[in-house]
């Protein structure tokens, strides 16, 4: 059983840090379903105990008023966006759907719009497609003033309790350390037109509000997005040309009226829908309890327990919580610490087979070029006894074969050629006598050196071999 009271003065009470809490663990993300969802829980509740505006005004100072000053670009909270655009879901269906109806009632600059032609480069374009692009701003440029005449045209469609909180929030812009800072009320402005671009970019919205769509939602897309880099004073070309030639964009005169004379109150619903909204926030907070009581102080934990009345286990498993955080960050120092050491010792590894595949593949050219060597000096060895006359026994043994005719045996033939090859053996002996004579100093010094280098060659493939078994022999062990 939940404890209303208790529950209601640590929500609404800033100081106390649930609110905050609760919204940086479910609303982080304004465009995840999940957190638009648990968005909504938290909006059904303090609208139901009549806090709408105070949420508001909360949300706005964290996501605005926490910058240094109003042109700081630098990323808050954004709970006041999740707020504001589940809130114009609701009740700015009317006001936009008028704002935007004149772009639908005449679709011929719709249709003349091309969007590649904003995409590409300036300083590339042709001349005709210079005039075509001058004309298309043109076009763009009379439907972001349609759209900024809509804007005041129609306010009176947007309901009065929505100025009622921009008026809580005007009052909180009076303060002068917020006026240092540059905000004022044209904020509001900037604010209610994103708001219709939200609209615009919002497919489901554009089909329910409009017949055959379908060819125009991505033109309607770009006109909004193109509203939106305006107002956030984006620097692309197209933009900066709308922007010189448009004439006092974010100006919105009559949304001062309008919030002098907002005179809305807000009440608390009836006790059933407080229950219900009660049972259900509850629920929520119950099943994210762990990381909501991590950002709140040890006090408004206890106090917080108490009030949703949850069971003693609740802080052991906090406990617990809290210790698997810390052992994951312990396991993954420690694995990011060996995992680092494994790379580096991979790495040296990886070196040392690159060096050693560098080796085997010096080498294997190297023993491919003996092996080149070896075949030429075997064809020069071959020239040579051709030159000379010199056959092997085979090869006499061969050429007789071929040339012999009739049945004669082998055993003849070996006879025969035996004779033969004697014979021939004898004439070679008279003639390389003959010719041993002709030879000069410097044929037998260059026939010592090619001997020479052949035994060193040979010499060196030994020991290359020997080398190389060794090596592999060491690699094994």
């Amino acid at each position: 059983m939940t404890d209303t009271n208790v529950f209601n003065n640590l929500l609404f009470d800033i100081n106390s840090g649930l609110l905050m809490s609760i919204c940086c663990n479910l609303i982080y993300d304004p465009t995840d379903q999940f957190c638009q969802k648990n968005a909504s829980c938290i909006m059904e509740y303090f609208s139901a105990y009549g806090k709408m505006q105070d949420l508001f005004i909360w949300a706005f100072e964290k996501e605005y008023l926490e910058k240094k000053n109003a042109r700081d670009e630098v990323e808050t909270y954004r709970f006041f966006t999740t707020f504001n655009y589940l809130y114009a879901i609701d009740n700015f269906f009317d006001y936009s759907k008028e704002v935007i109806k004149p772009l639908f009632e005449d679709r011929t600059m719709l249709d003349s719009i091309d969007i590649d032609l904003f995409r590409g480069n300036l300083d590339e374009y042709t001349k005709e497609m210079n005039e075509r692009y001058y004309k298309n701003i043109q076009d763009l440029l009379k439907m972001i003033q349609i759209l900024k005449n809509g804007f005041e045209v129609y306010l009176r469609l947007i309901p009065m309790n929505y100025f009622t909180m921009l008026n809580g929030i005007s009052k909180l812009l009076d303060n002068p350390i917020y006026k240092k800072k540059g905000f004022n009320s044209n904020l509001f402005g900037k604010i209610i037109k994103l708001t219709v671009t939200n609209f615009m970019k919002n497919k489901r919205m554009l089909r329910r509000a409009f017949q055959n769509t379908e060819q125009y939602i991505e033109k309607i897309g770009f006109v909004a997005d193109t509203l939106e880099k305006m107002l956030n004073k984006c620097n692309e070309p197209y933009v900066m040309h709308l922007v010189t030639v448009a004439h006092n964009l974010e100006e919105f005169t009559s949304i001062e009226t309008i919030l002098e004379h907002s005179k809305y109150e807000e009440k608390q619903q009836t006790q059933e829908v407080c229950q219900m909204s009660s049972n259900e926030l509850a629920s929520l907070i119950k099943c994210n309890i762990l990381p909501i009581k991590r950002m709140l102080s040890p006090l408004i934990r206890v106090e917080l327990s108490k009030a949703l009345s949850l069971s003693g286990c609740s802080s052991d498993d906090f406990l617990i919580y809290t210790n698997v955080l810390r052992s994951f960050e312990t396991f993954s120092r420690e694995f990011y610490t060996y995992f680092k050491a494994v790379c580096s010792e991979e790495e040296s590894k990886l070196r040392q087979l690159n060096s050693i595949k560098e080796k085997v593949d010096q080498s294997n050219n190297i023993l491919k070029d003996k092996k080149i060597k070896n075949m030429k000096l075997k064809e020069q060895l071959q020239r040579l006894r051709v030159k000379k006359g010199i056959h092997t026994f085979s090869d006499v043994l061969l050429k007789t074969n071929t040339s012999t005719s009739g049945p004669i045996t082998v055993q003849s033939n070996l006879e025969r050629h035996k004779g033969k090859l004697y014979e021939n053996i004898q004439q070679q002996k008279v003639v390389t006598k003959n010719e041993s004579k002709k030879v000069t100093q410097d044929e037998k010094k260059a026939e010592k050196k090619r001997k020479a280098e052949q035994k060193k060659i040979e010499k060196e493939e030994k020991k290359r071999k020997r080398e190389e078994e060794k090596k592999l022999k060491k690699d094994a062990k």
